[in-house]
């Protein structure tokens, strides 16, 4: 929504949903609203993003999120431009450690800020993306405190006039600030994401997507390795 320049207004509202054929206990229902407002600062943009997620997992309360995030983009030349943000998050896990000690305890504060640089191709149909994250999530029990430095880059290529090609790598770096009290070792998780998304417009407004997505997490306390694949087909509608 454009309110006469400089300014804007988006807002938004996303509701995933996961359901398993024989693990019921692992379905999972997310609503997620957001709204963001902007202005133009000098040549570049700046904006505020903030959201709220409240999470469902086997049909009972899970996790509620609250983030608020600005941003500043801004142009580097005719092809590149850049984006420099902060991020402050509350997580609030509901029940979830009811019955465990206070050690699991993940209700936290989660401090961020990142990088992002683009390059456009194809006067603009397509780009190269890198990036950068570092976070601090200080949680209130001891074993899931953790720095976190996560590195990212992303191609946008359109292999046709209509069909679009997104594929994204991501290495994300977790090291656990406390030793474990179950373990006895300090955890280290390195976690390895491949994503690739293929994009095409059946009208002006709503768009055909396929997906794949494949997970690795590995990790020194062998308890929290994991590998996924995610493969998915699914509709964009704008509005």
């Amino acid at each position: 929504l454009r309110l006469g320049l400089p300014y804007s207004l988006k807002a938004g509202y996303s509701l995933y949903a996961n359901k398993h054929a024989s693990l019921e206990t692992h379905d999972i229902q997310s609503h997620s609203f957001s709204v963001t407002p902007g202005t133009a600062v000098g040549k570049g943009q700046a904006n505020l993003y903030a959201g709220y997620t409240y999470t469902l997992v086997d049909e009972a309360e899970y996790l509620q999120a609250l983030t608020l995030s600005p941003a500043y983009t801004f142009p580097i030349n005719e092809r590149q431009f850049a984006q420099a943000s902060l991020r402050w998050q509350v997580k609030d896990y509901l029940n979830y450690t009811a019955g465990l000690g206070p050690e699991e305890d993940r209700d936290s504060l989660d401090y961020g800020a990142g990088a992002s640089w683009f390059y456009l191709l194809l006067g603009g149909k397509g780009f190269v993306n890198g990036r950068y994250d570092f976070n601090y999530e200080d949680t209130d029990g001891a074993n899931w405190a953790y720095y976190g430095n996560r590195f990212g880059a992303s191609v946008y290529y359109p292999l046709t006039e209509r069909l679009g090609l997104n594929v994204s790598v991501e290495e994300y770096l977790q090291s656990f600030t406390d030793t474990h009290t179950a373990f006895g070792v300090e955890r280290e998780d390195t976690t390895l994401t491949f994503f690739t998304l293929l994009t095409y417009p059946l009208y002006e407004s709503l768009d055909l997507k396929a997906q794949y997505l494949y997970i690795r997490g590995d990790s020194n306390i062998s308890i929290y390795d994991y590998s996924k694949n995610v493969y998915g087909v699914g509709v964009d509608f704008r509005f």
